[in-house]
């Protein structure tokens, strides 16, 4: 029996399946032109955001128990973004320290300046940034968050300060966040209050300035790209506390 001929593609056949452009020699397999050996569809696609359901949050948590397991460094890492009421931005990194249900938790010194900030305009933008290797693939997220914010009364961050390392407990005893000091001093400070607690003169209570805010997130936006492909942006905002999420896909 004669042979089965392929069907040639902009081109002449050469009979395996892979077709010759009669033009400038390039061959072209499955459709897809070879420059200098590379094939086109493999140097450029689309990134897929795959989710089934109306909750950023809950993709939040998804993204960020992701970003964990793959050995991410920092991933509760964020970058937090305050104003004056006249409008002057500051921006300054921070960590995640719980997930509620309707919001997200930070803690900080209560004398800083972005306290000064939250109290004058309670409104602010936050950034998590997650880069890591899946499946030997490199993965770029990124989740954008602005919204209103409130500072929490004691007993609701009561426990997040019992579960702080050591250091950042003298920290919070020794520091007062923003404010001009002499390291010759900072370590005098230091050394003397660990002592004191090596002498079980102290256990570190949380301090008065000690403080924490949550954050209602009323705008959501995720962004996924990977290697050589072009990346996925998925919009969530809401009018109010109470209402529904609207989604929207956006281009990169």
């Amino acid at each position: 029996m004669a042979a089965t001929m392929a069907k040639p593609v902009n081109g002449v056949s050469n009979g395996n399946g892979v077709s010759e452009n009669g033009m400038n020699g390039n061959k072209l397999e499955n459709g897809n032109k070879l420059e200098n050996g590379i094939c086109y569809a493999d140097e450029s696609g689309l990134a897929y955001i795959d989710f089934d359901h109306n909750d950023p949050l809950q993709l939040f948590r998804d993204w960020l128990q992701e970003a964990k397991t793959c050995s991410c460094l920092l991933p509760e890492a964020l970058v937090l973004s305050t104003a004056t009421q006249d409008g002057k931005v500051s921006s300054r990194s921070l960590l995640l320290r719980r997930i509620e249900e309707d919001g997200i938790v930070i803690m900080t010194d209560n004398r800083s300046r972005k306290v000064r900030e939250i109290k004058e305009n309670p409104r602010v933008a936050i950034v998590f940034l997650w880069v890591y290797k899946k499946d030997g693939v490199t993965q770029n997220k990124q989740v954008r968050i602005e919204g209103s914010i409130e500072q929490l009364t004691r007993p609701r961050y009561q426990d997040l300060y019992d579960r702080e390392p050591f250091f950042c407990k003298v920290r919070a005893h020794i520091c007062h966040q923003d404010s001009p000091t002499e390291w010759e001093t900072l370590k005098e400070k230091h050394d003397t209050l660990v002592k004191r607690v090596q002498q079980k003169e102290t256990d570190l209570p949380m301090p008065d300035h000690f403080t924490a805010f949550k954050v209602f997130p009323d705008f959501m936006e995720f962004y996924y790209g990977k290697e050589k492909h072009i990346a996925d942006r998925i919009l969530f905002v809401k009018d109010k506390p109470q209402v529904d999420w609207h989604m929207q896909r956006l281009t990169a």
